[in-house]
């Protein structure tokens, strides 16, 4: 537990996302009168994909790819990078490895298009018995070269992977070569100001976000499905799968959109998740009605669910109907394949989807007329979790658990009130000997205002979702209560402790749970 708290703390406390500002920020806008405005400032961001291959023994190698955000906040170091990211096997025979954390690098320039960069990756995850059995900590560092094509760069390099303490004897820790792509993302830091400064109302352009959950049904075709031959030495049939998820996407022009997606399973494979990209069209038939057509690639597997490599295919098609400006449902039936696996599937899924208008990041500081555009608060953080298992508790093979449970993940929240809270969350194994374990949650945290001095603000969350993988009997739904403290910082962050219960339904896992998080607050504008 506490190399892994170490680790967080280094990381977190090297990469501040945010300004100091933010609470000022909110204060601005709550006295803010029709003819005032709203100043904010962009910092570079980029998406970043990567591709390379890991040995897992003498004979085969595992093909995973790299998702990640990265943001650069320092202006007084203006190559530093941090960021949020995901590794998933794509290519070999182990669909399902998934590993979740956090990345601090340097993109430092050497001619006027060619950059070197380096980094560091720490986080948690896993896959099937066959891949990093163990705690599931993973560490990557990269050494590289990028070239810039307008607001694409290119990435070659070299990468050193290694997964402490894992049971995989065959493996061992490797430089291997990596390609990459990088896309240009600036992202909004907010910034207020009672300075009377003479800024530039916003020129940019506006795109159309549009933020689904959503859920998923997979009617499995009629044939052997699961991961038999490595499980059960038999042919095994898979039930049907409902699976819960978010759907993100961006908007291009009026028609053409991107979308990335995140799925986790409940009932019939506890353990399987999915992550897809892709790009769709949607085709306006009515005012009341739109046909949408989407394809998407991704990574996916465990559960015991047999996708070869982990990649498949989802070609998607269906209606929309506007509730309102703001407000869509949405319903989408289309296929799942799994090109070099098993699993094929008719797939059906129901979204409630809410969209809004915002501006495109363009570098600068700028003012927006606060009759034209509103504001979204947020908030986001980053954290580590505890688990201590009651001494009844066993793992899937029969044995006590002998150590405490560390993951790492994130927290999304939205606020309801000045008192109440929405969140979404999900965490990663990362010790304790049940890598692949993985959990996503939802929930609601009431909170007061800040008491004393010190501006400490007591806390309560309770918080249900779904669970699996690793060693870990997750029997129905994971329920979590915790209460806690949030203190806030001169950095731009609130640190949060909670303490509390959790257990499944069923009541196959029990423990104590301790959090440590630090969490940020986000102000987005949307058009009126």
């Amino acid at each position: 537990m506490s190399k892994l708290l170490k680790i967080f703390l280094l990381l977190t406390s090297s990469c501040v996302f945010l300004n100091a500002d933010e609470q000022a920020l909110s204060e601005v806008l709550a006295t803010q009168t029709n003819d005032e405005y709203q100043i904010q400032k962009s910092m570079e961001a980029r998406i970043r994909l990567s591709y390379e291959e890991l040995p897992l023994s003498d004979k085969d190698t595992m093909g995973i790819v790299g998702i990640h955000y990265d943001i650069f906040p320092f202006e007084s170091l203006p190559y530093l990078y941090s960021g949020l990211g995901i590794y998933g096997a794509a290519t070999g025979k182990e669909g399902g490895f998934f590993a979740l954390g956090y990345t601090l690098g340097a993109k430092y320039p050497v001619l006027e298009s060619t950059y070197l960069d380096a980094g560091l990756f720490i986080g948690g995850g896993g896959g099937s018995n066959e891949t990093f059995p163990g705690p599931g900590l993973m560490t990557r560092a990269h050494f590289g070269v990028e070239q810039k094509y307008k607001n694409t760069a290119f990435k070659l390099g070299i990468a050193r992977t290694d997964f402490p303490e894992t049971l995989n004897s065959q493996y061992a820790e490797d430089y291997h070569a990596y390609v990459g792509i990088a896309i240009d993302n600036d992202a909004w830091e907010n910034i207020a100001s009672s300075e009377n400064l003479q800024l530039a109302p916003f020129d940019g352009t506006y795109h159309l976000l549009r933020i689904s959950p959503s859920v998923m049904y997979y009617k499995i075709d009629d044939k052997p499905t699961k991961r038999a031959d490595r499980y059960s030495g038999d042919e095994a049939y898979q039930a049907d799968m409902t699976l819960l998820g978010i759907q993100v996407e961006r908007f291009v022009d009026e028609n053409i959109f991107l979308s990335f997606e995140a799925y986790g399973a409940g009932k019939n494979a506890a353990g399987y998740a999915t992550i897809h990209t892709g790009a769709g069209y949607v085709l306006p038939i009515t005012s009341y009605l739109n046909w949408e057509n989407k394809l998407l690639l991704g990574l996916a597997g465990d559960g015991r669910i047999d996708t070869g490599g982990g990649l498949i295919v989802q070609p998607m098609t269906g209606l929309s109907v506007p509730l309102s400006d703001s407000l869509s449902l949405k319903s989408m039936i289309g296929r799942t394949y799994a090109p070099d696996g098993r699993l094929s599937a008719t797939t059906v899924d129901m979204a409630l989807s809410w969209q809004a208008t915002a501006p495109s990041a363009k570098k600068g500081m700028y003012k927006f007329d606060t009759k034209k555009l509103s504001s979204l608060s947020w908030n986001m953080a980053s954290g580590v979790k505890f688990y201590r298992p009651d001494a009844s508790v066993k793992q899937s093979n029969g044995t006590a658990f002998d150590e405490t449970l560390g993951l790492v993940g994130f927290d999304l929240g939205v606020p309801l009130n000045d008192y109440l809270d929405a969140i979404g969350n999900t965490y990663w194994a990362a010790s304790g000997n049940i890598g692949s374990y993985a959990e996503g949650m939802f929930g609601l945290k009431a909170h007061t205002k800040p008491l004393t001095r010190f501006k400490i603000s007591p806390m309560i969350s309770a918080e249900g979702g779904v669970a699996g993988g690793g060693s870990m009997e997750v029997d129905g739904v994971l329920c979590q209560v915790t209460t806690g403290v949030s203190i806030p910082t001169k950095l731009g962050f609130d640190v949060e402790l909670n303490a509390g219960r959790v257990q499944t339904t069923g009541t196959s896992f029990m423990a104590d749970v301790y959090t440590l998080k630090l969490n940020w607050k986000q102000i987005s504008l949307f058009k009126n």
